[in-house]
């Protein structure tokens, strides 16, 4: 019997090697877990705006364009976002960046790494204590 999808998170970043290890991380914790992406904020926007909520975002910090800072401003700002967990994923680890995400609003941080193990730890982790999965 194929287990129904019960939870969905959104994954936006413009790189798509990074959404794919995030992908395969979410899949590692829960095959009870429906993923989209979006691969620049203004598309997560769109998506967010007209479609489906999700559960939980987990936002890139940096990306051309709209950045997730610029993204998680917007979804704070709205009546119907506001209340979406937002995770922001991002290799940089200067204070500043940190600082002006958690001013936007966001809920945890994971960091991109290079140890996959710890990377797959840290998104199972965010995953129990946002989804309870």
């Amino acid at each position: 019997m194929e287990m129904i999808a019960t939870r969905t998170v959104l994954i936006v970043d413009d790189d798509p090697d990074d959404i794919e290890l995030t992908t395969l991380a979410i899949q590692k914790s829960s095959r009870n877990i429906h993923i989209i992406s979006a691969g620049d904020g203004k598309s997560a926007m769109v998506m967010l705006v007209h479609g489906t909520l999700p559960d939980l975002i987990f936002l890139d910090l940096k990306m051309p364009g709209m950045s997730g800072v610029e993204v998680l401003r917007q979804i704070r700002s709205s009546e119907r976002l506001r209340r979406i967990p937002v995770v922001v994923i991002t290799s940089s680890s200067l204070d500043t960046d940190m600082r002006e995400a958690l001013n936007a609003g966001a809920d945890a941080f994971a960091h991109k790494a290079f140890d996959m193990v710890r990377f797959n730890r840290e998104i199972h982790m965010l995953l129990t204590e946002w989804l309870h999965v």
